[in-house]
């Protein structure tokens, strides 16, 4: 990723977040190598058979000739998850895997990036360590001040957080770890020198100093008070900390599901998860198995992203899991700085900065002269200026759109500078984040105050002096986008309609917390993974309040039926996108204390061709007293996920438009009496006369409004005014660094596409390569070779019948089938079953939902459905003959998110090819194919399609390439594909 050198507090803040590094230009994904398989219920159920399970799962391997190493067990929670990991080096280790009987699911392990987090504008503050009540602004802001105030501070409550570690050494943290400490359980599953792809090095303790990000969520959640006067959400609550990051780089799914279970063993109630990858569809990975299967059980509590200025469609997992609350950030309604006195007139004003700057008193030097210069040390500085290690250094934002902070920055630590007050060009609070900043200490200042410095500076013959307080203490002033959705939160919808993403928002934009001591112990932070856990801090106070037995459908409802909605960021009276605030920010005392409960809290009405009109929700009267309520429709902005004629989303900010949906209720008022449950339907119609290429997101909130105070609710619904089949799949727009159109056909030595007929060798990395970028989501992508003289036909989109298909449905008579089945069966079939060849393709329904357990790559010895798909695929494509599929059956791209806009992806063909419309896919050969000419035709299944239809796909073919092998083929069948 680029590094974003400054942030606009006000709107453009944004954070580095817990997620995958996108495969830019040549960074092509590389297929894993290590797999956790899974077990039947049975056998997870009894813990004697699991070093048995394992031998044979090794003896296994070890028959089929499979390198393997590193087992390790994942068996901690088996009523969640039992089963084992490892690292598998041959060919097709899913196939091999599936093939004992024991094993239920077989899930590819996954990258995490590391967690960054957004260092945000300091500005001033009334905080005073030990005050009576909560004033701090993020509490405030959302009423968990009024339960501090009451005394409910999470008390019995185990909270986990699953993060980077924690410097458990900080004074605000109990100074310790272990039993009789704030932080008393947790565990460290990497090491400090884990990167992601070394062997970890697990201990006991999981406290670290290298750990920013897990150190600041846990002063999120539970920072004792302090001198910098706040205090956590949940200053009395038993913490634990599991750490899954090492000091740098990345970690994978397989440490994040291992913690996950670890922290369920260990009895937390509630979980805090700030970890994300590319989602959009639910149970996509295994922490968002394990993640879904716990918040049945326990809360669990994860970031929605922060990735916002990606648009529309772009929710990541596990927060995308069915059960658990998908948090949003909002900017909080006041930022903190600290202060610095001239030496005219004594006056003080404030400047902002990630930590403070050297205390002590400075000469001012302005680096130019000029009154109105935009380009301040845009070149190497002239010998007429000193070594400025001695000066606080006037520098003003460049305004040339060559000259960046960095190029400032590099002329001027030539002239020895460690301390800058840097000139914004508006009135706006702004930072440098410290690892822009080479070691020099960075102030923000705003303009106004730049000129007047500049102004003192020339009017006292520059002996203008600046002195720095050595007072720790800051000042809340108020931030001029309090309360608005943070434009690093990520948007939804999902594209199977699942879960709500986000569900809620919490405070996540320039909040203040605890950071490891060595790295100045307090510092202010932006992103969803601030917002998540305080958040997950509300869910411990609910308990607190109602008790631990409450049950966690009821904490999320709870929750998310106390929102408030949120205005959208233009400041029109548009509400925001339910798609980018659910249900609101939130309000943890009316989450508490509320004695009517709202089910469900989220309607999705899907797009046109799937929407569902007619819904009911149920309201449960718990108090002693009846409550009046009037039913309220308050529409949100429809918003346009696509502008026409453009394949990627808009950015944030998303246009909304007033074209609202009609809503009807049974009831348009009720009083409902003491232990009583009426039930309201609603009627929906989606908005008309919409651009359908622009996707129109349409949202609102249904309003259950009471004059009794925490008793009214809102609940969000959302849906989409086109038919989601009719969007395109695939990107054809330029590649992000090396302006070339994709998809386009690559060489594997230089990452770069090559000419027509180009030759490949299929020696070391000399490959074909398919590179794309997918423009929207795709529930299943194919890759197949196909004759070189392949011409593809205009595919009759959007049509309801397919001809092609009927014509050319031969299950098993083609040119290469007949070239596979002549060859003899112990090259094409491992243990072939009798009977299975035959067997027609089932068709299947149209893939708009799927089950949560269905994360893993299920490969069945039968054509039963697989995952939602048929247990197999035509052989032909409008007419056009496939010569066999590129990826087995079992490694086919299920379920793919969305690119971002600097994101690509690679499928590599290496020369052999797979039968996937055999009756038994997943125990057929890879089959080398005979040197010559072809074409790869790629397929995007597109959303809600059918995988048996094929005007339900998106195709596009490659160029044509040759094939020629250094080492020829043994007993290369010299008869050709037709």
């Amino acid at each position: 990723m680029q590094a974003i050198w400054f942030l606009r507090a006000a709107a453009l803040s944004c954070a580095t977040g817990l997620f995958p590094s996108p495969a830019v230009g040549r960074g092509y994904v590389s297929r894993p190598s290590r797999y956790v398989v899974e077990y039947k219920p049975q056998l997870a159920n009894d813990p004697t058979s699991t070093d048995e399970n394992r031998q044979q799962v090794i003896d296994h391997l070890n028959q089929h000739n499979i390198p393997h190493d590193d087992v390790r067990p994942l068996d901690s929670a088996p009523d969640i998850f039992s089963g084992l990991s490892l690292g598998v080096h041959g060919k097709n280790p899913i196939k091999v895997l599936k093939k004992v009987s024991f094993i239920k699911d077989v899930y590819p392990v996954l990258p995490v990036s590391r967690p960054g987090l957004v260092q945000s504008t300091p500005v001033a503050n009334n905080l005073v360590e030990g005050a009576k009540f909560d004033l701090f602004e993020p509490h405030v802001q959302v009423a968990i001040s009024r339960l501090q105030d009451q005394g409910y501070k999470c008390s019995g409550i185990n909270i986990a957080v699953i993060d980077t570690g924690c410097d458990c050494s900080h004074p605000a943290l109990g100074e310790g770890f272990g039993k009789g400490f704030k932080i008393a359980k947790g565990y460290d599953f990497v090491g400090d020198s884990y990167n992601g792809t070394n062997k970890p090095m697990p201990d006991g303790n999981p406290c670290t100093t290298c750990a920013l990000h897990g150190t600041h969520i846990m002063g999120v959640l539970a920072a004792n008070d302090n001198q910098m006067g706040f205090k956590g959400v949940c200053p009395e609550a038993t913490m634990s900390a599991y750490r899954v990051f090492g000091c740098r780089e990345d970690t994978n799914d397989e440490v994040v599901a291992a913690a996950l279970l670890r922290a369920y063993k260990d009895g937390a109630h509630v979980f805090s998860l700030s970890v994300g990858a590319p989602g959009g569809w639910s149970g996509r990975s295994l922490a968002s198995v394990v993640a879904s299967r716990i918040a049945q059980k326990r809360v669990v509590v994860v970031s929605a992203g922060n990735t916002g200025q990606e648009g529309m469609f772009f929710a990541t997992s596990p927060s995308t899991g069915s059960g658990v609350l998908s948090v949003g950030s909002v900017q909080s309604s006041s930022l903190v700085s600290h202060l610095f006195t001239t030496s005219a007139n004594n006056k003080t004003f404030h400047y902002f900065a990630t930590f403070p700057l050297q205390a002590g008193t400075y000469p001012l030097y302005p680096i130019s002269r000029r009154l109105k210069a935009i380009d301040d040390a845009c070149k190497e500085l002239p010998n007429s200026v000193p070594n400025l290690s001695g000066y606080v250094v006037l520098v003003r934002r460049s305004q040339t759109p060559n000259c960046t902070f960095p190029t400032q920055l590099a002329n001027l630590l030539k002239k020895g500078t460690e301390t800058i007050l840097w000139v914004n060009n508006n009135s706006l609070p702004e930072y440098v984040a410290p690892d822009g900043s080479s070691g020099v200490s960075v102030g923000v200042i705003t303009q106004t105050i730049g000129e007047y410095l500049r102004a003192q500076y020339f009017k006292a013959s520059a002996n203008l002096t600046i002195t720095i307080s050595t007072d720790l203490t800051i000042t809340q002033v108020m931030a001029p986008d309090r309360g608005k959705v943070s434009s690093f939160s990520n948007y939804g919808p999902m594209f199977d309609f699942t879960t709500p993403t986000p569900s809620v928002l919490g405070v996540g934009g320039n909040v203040l917390s605890t950071y490891p001591v060595s790295a100045g112990s307090f510092a202010i932070a932006s992103g969803t993974s601030i917002s998540a856990p305080q958040v997950a801090g509300i869910a411990a106070l609910i308990l607190n309040v109602r008790g631990k037995d409450v049950p966690p459908s009821e904490v999320y409802s709870r929750i998310a039926t106390s929102g408030t909605p949120v205005s959208n960021f233009s400041e029109t009276k548009i509400l925001e996108s339910v798609c980018h605030q659910g249900s609101g920010l939130v309000n943890a005392w009316c989450a508490a204390f509320s004695e009517t409960l709202v089910s469900p809290y989220s309607i999705a009405l899907n797009d046109t061709i799937n929407f569902n009109s007619t819904h009911s929700i149920s309201i449960i009267n718990k108090s002693q007293a009846a409550i009046s309520y009037v039913v309220e429709h308050l529409p949100a902005g429809t918003a346009l996920a696509f502008s026409a004629n453009k394949f990627l989303p808009n950015p944030w900010p998303v246009p909304l438009t007033p074209d609202y949906a009609s809503v009807s209720f049974s009831v348009k008022a009720f009083t409902i009496q003491p232990n009583e449950t009426v039930k309201v339907e609603i009627r929906f119609q989606y908005p008309q006369g919409l651009n359908a290429n622009e996707l129109p997101v349409y949202s609102g909130f249904i309003r259950l409004r009471t004059s009794t105070e925490c008793e009214s609710h809102n609940l969000i619904y959302y849906g989409v005014a086109a038919a989601m089949k009719s969007r395109p799949v695939l990107d054809y727009g330029k590649s992000y660094q090396d302006n070339y159109t994709l998809p386009a056909l690559d060489s594997g030595v230089t990452g770069l596409p090559v000419p027509e007929n180009y030759v490949f060798t299929l020696k070391g990395h000399d490959f074909p390569v398919i590179e794309y970028r997918l423009a929207f989501g795709s529930p299943l992508l194919l890759f197949d070779l196909v004759a070189a003289n392949t011409v593809l036909p205009k595919i009759p989109l959007d049509s309801a019948k397919n001809s092609f298909r009927k014509k050319h449905r031969r299950a098993l008579s083609s040119s290469w089938l007949d070239y596979y089945l002549s060859l003899p069966t112990n090259l094409r079939v491992v243990e072939e079953e009798a009977g299975s060849a035959g067997t027609k393709p089932k068709s299947t329904s149209q893939l708009s939902r799927r089950n949560e357990d269905e994360g893993g790559l299920r490969l069945l010895n039968t054509t039963a459905p697989v995952d939602g798909f048929p247990g197999r695929l035509s052989d032909h494509f409008l007419g056009i003959q496939l010569l066999g599929s590129v990826r087995s059956y079992g490694s086919l791209k299920r379920w793919n998110p969305r690119h971002g806009v600097s994101e690509s992806d690679a499928v590599t063909f290496n020369g052999s090819i797979y039968d996937t419309s055999h009756g038994v896919h997943n125990r057929t050969r890879a089959i080398p194919v005979p040197d010559g000419k072809y074409k790869i035709l790629m397929r995007g299944l597109r959303v809600t399609g059918d995988p048996l239809v094929d005007s339900d796909y998106e195709a596009w073919l490659s160029p044509s390439f040759a094939i020629k092998r250094s080492v020829p083929l043994n007993n290369q069948n010299p008869t050709k594909p037709k």
